[in-house]
């Protein structure tokens, strides 16, 4: 397993650093070995240090405990208040567990799903300021057939494919 995306929350005192670390052993569309599948690693999920690093605690609150495989951690523009998770697809046994995007209002503490997203599994998350985004995912192979680019401008409440892709891992907004 390893970090994916270590994000410091600049409020936090420089003696007591806040982190917020994505942990998985997804690495966008990185492959592991053995086990019943893709990504059958030890995923801790979101892990949050309230003390510079020195103890680390998972903070997966209303994401789905079969499929911790965070893929991206970004912060909103607007601060660190919100932060975004992009989840990657697992297999777990043979079966599709989804990913998708997820919301925290708290840091980090607990987190939502964008449900509205026809996208089961997520690589990449882009927020621009105004409330809107650009995801990248999708796994091929039939497991998520809505792969591709997908932009909201209105929050996340609706969705349009700008480009249908069995699997896009990584993306760029100019």
């Amino acid at each position: 397993p390893q970090v994916n995306r270590l994000l410091v929350d600049p409020r936090s005192p420089k003696e007591r650093r806040r982190f917020v670390a994505a942990h998985s052993p997804a690495d966008r569309l990185a492959v592991s070995s053995g086990g019943s599948g893709l990504f059958s690693g030890s995923a801790q999920g979101i892990l949050i240090s309230e003390d510079g690093g020195q103890t680390w605690a998972p903070s997966n609150t209303g994401l789905d405990p079969d499929n911790l495989n965070v893929a991206d951690l970004i912060p909103s523009p607007a601060g660190f208040d919100v932060l975004y998770a992009a989840v990657f697809l697992r297999i777990k046994a043979g079966v599709s567990v989804r990913g998708g995007l997820y919301r925290s209002a708290d840091s980090g503490r607990s987190w939502s799903r964008f449900e509205e997203l026809p996208l089961a599994s997520v690589a990449q998350v882009v927020a621009l300021p105004g409330g809107t985004f650009y995801v990248a995912g999708g796994y091929g192979n039939g497991r998520d057939t809505g792969g591709g680019i997908y932009r909201s401008t209105d929050g996340g409440t609706n969705w349009q494919q700008l480009l249908a892709a069995p699997c896009v891992s990584t993306l760029a907004v100019s």
